[in-house]
């Protein structure tokens, strides 16, 4: 497998490698509180409210490297 990981780097290739869609993330406890609140008021949850950022993030990452490259 690391031997894959090598191919890919030297290929600028993304690897292509099954993710399970659970990971964690360490915050601090303020902020933590803060979106948990925020999902609350929301009538969410804090699972669909990091979903939503990430994704929102990732939109506005692209289109900065879009703007970037013209």
């Amino acid at each position: 497998m690391d031997q894959y990981f090598q191919e890919c780097f030297k290929e600028q290739k993304m690897p292509e490698i099954p993710y399970k869609g659970v990971f964690s993330v360490r915050f601090p406890s303020e902020l933590h509180r803060d979106i948990a609140m925020y999902a609350i008021e929301q009538g969410s949850n804090l699972n669909s409210v990091m979903i939503e950022a990430v994704e929102e993030f990732l939109k506005e990452h692209n289109k900065k490297n879009e703007d970037e490259s013209k």
